[in-house]
């Protein structure tokens, strides 16, 4: 990272990362380290109502587009995981699931 650059953990998918001493952060150029929780945004039901309704309604309007990397159908759900893990897919997998499937 460059100086006062900003570096984001979500979630801990490649495992748990080692501990950080801050004095390397001051000495790597001021830099910033967070590690957000949902839970802290979304506290409780109203707010996830509210936060959802503002994604649609970004996607909506066009201001926000989502890259779907691939649909798999749900007899092809051990393709998809195969994809996840070897980190073959960029931007969102999603999972088709029939009705009938339900």
């Amino acid at each position: 990272m460059r100086k006062t650059g900003l570096m984001v953990l979500y979630g801990t998918n490649s495992g748990q990362v080692a501990p950080i001493d801050p004095m390397q952060l001051a000495d790597g150029g001021s830099l910033f380290f967070t590690r957000p929780r949902l839970a802290d945004y979304v506290p409780d039901a109203d707010k996830l109502r509210q936060r959802a309704k503002e994604v649609f309604d970004a996607l909506i309007a066009g201001t926000l587009s989502v890259r779907i990397s691939r649909v798999h159908e749900f007899p092809a759900v051990a393709e998809g995981h195969r994809e996840l893990e070897e980190r073959v897919s960029i931007g969102k997998s999603v999972l088709r699931i029939d009705d009938a499937v339900v």
